[in-house]
């Protein structure tokens, strides 16, 4: 069984153009969820957010996290996610300039069995948990991720969050970061486009002043997308 991850609310606010695009259900940006939903229902369902996979096993809504010290105090509920369960999907009006952020507070929640992913990593690849993304030109029916968030554990026995600007694990670049398990974090995630030099920046409980501070992490190696309409709760694999 996967390590689990409670994520409590995506915030999303942007500097960019909006255009229309074919989703039903659109949120406008900027946009706030706090998971207000019912305790012990799917997150599918609910506040528009829909399926991408075939899984019926579904995100459950549990109680919500507690904010790091001097961040404003956190409201609503958390979703509780893990390996092979549903992907939560939820659209937002299209962007395809200036930079888009999203942000949420996560908790790493001690696994159990020997398949525990922190168990039996660093033979079994990082795991991506949460990302932005854009319809697929080839596949419709899928997502091209974008300003992807991952976590592994070292061999030194630390875990740590990483970035890519598309989805390819070999494209990561990781944070030094220690993630305490059972610790509450802020993650903060931008992609700002460009046709030539696209970035993705993350950090980790920023100060909040209304100055960008410096990033823990940026980067511009992977595929360049050209447009983001969709936040994509990622849950991976069991074997993970």
């Amino acid at each position: 069984m996967k390590t689990k991850l409670l994520l409590i609310c995506s915030v999303l606010f942007i500097q960019a153009l909006a255009f229309a695009q074919p989703a039903t259900n659109v949120s406008t940006l900027p946009y706030y969820d706090n998971f207000a939903y019912t305790l012990g229902q799917s997150l599918i369902g609910q506040g528009n957010w829909t399926n991408a996979t075939t899984s019926t096993v579904d995100d459950i809504i549990v109680a919500g996290l507690t904010s790091p010290s001097g961040l404003q105090a956190a409201t609503g509920n958390a979703v509780n996610i893990s390996g092979g369960n549903s992907d939560p999907i939820k659209y937002f009006t299209e962007q395809t300039s200036g930079t888009v952020y999203y942000s949420f507070l996560v908790k790493i929640n001690p696994g159990s069995g020997t398949n525990n992913f922190y168990d039996t990593f660093p033979t079994a690849t990082p795991g991506q948990f949460i990302s932005l993304g854009q319809q697929s030109n080839t596949t419709p029916a899928n997502t091209n991720y974008g300003a992807c968030v991952f976590s592994r554990m070292t061999a030194a026995g630390n875990i740590n969050f990483g970035l890519v600007l598309d989805s390819n694990v070999g494209n990561v670049v990781w944070d030094t970061t220690t993630i305490v398990v059972g610790t509450t974090y802020m993650v903060v995630v931008s992609n700002t486009f460009d046709s030539s030099t696209p970035t993705a920046k993350l950090w980790i409980n920023p100060v909040i002043n209304g100055t960008e501070p410096a990033s823990l992490l940026t980067t511009s190696t992977g595929t360049n997308r050209t447009n983001l309409d969709r936040v994509y709760i990622r849950q991976d694999t069991n074997a993970k």
